[in-house]
């Protein structure tokens, strides 16, 4: 198996038995967690499920970000469509100076996406983690106990690391769980 990493505003074929995980949440005015899940990702072994032989992940936090006309569209373009070809919607709320208000809309927009595409696996392919001192914490964990009968939990850690942690360690423990339909 392997761990392949596609990073914004990049774009590749996915092969059938690739299994994609797309890492959502807080980009700007926060702590670089991303490359933090990247590093274990490409470091430790996974259960993965025989259903699938690579993991992608979909980073979207770019290496360059360029400040030029049209380059906002062309990532805000690039995140939707890895949203919809991902396999498993993860989202980190970073703490730090952000209230992420666009990740509170793609939480919600890819919920129910999840449950109308994988209507029997849904619950093991969203994973919400919360640094406890995100500013909008208790509005992430009343609207996903309302938006998933409170079938989806969410974590929230105390220190950045830790937090962090936690988000990779359920995306893992999923992994196993998750077949391809």
């Amino acid at each position: 198996m392997n761990t392949i990493l596609v990073t914004a505003p990049e774009h590749r074929y996915f092969p059938p038995k690739g299994l994609k995980i797309f890492l959502a949440g807080g980009i700007c005015n926060c702590f670089p967690w991303q490359q933090e899940i990247i590093k274990k990702f490409l470091n430790e072994s996974h259960d993965l499920s025989p259903d699938f032989k690579d993991i992608y992940l979909l980073n979207p936090r770019r290496v360059d970000w360029l400040d030029k006309p049209g380059e906002a569209i062309r990532q805000i373009e690039w995140e939707f469509d890895m949203i919809e070809k991902c396999d498993v919607f993860t989202m980190y709320f970073a703490g730090g100076e952000s209230d992420q208000p666009i990740c509170m809309y793609e939480l919600g927009r890819n919920i129910e996406r999840m449950k109308t595409r994988f209507p029997d696996s849904w619950m093991n392919r969203i994973i919400i983690t919360c640094d406890s001192s995100y500013k909008r914490l208790n509005d992430v964990l009343v609207q996903t106990r309302l938006a998933t009968d409170d079938l989806v939990y969410v974590n929230a850690v105390e220190t950045v690391m830790d937090s962090i942690n936690e988000h990779y360690n359920k995306i893992n423990q999923k992994l196993k769980y998750i077949y391809s339909k």
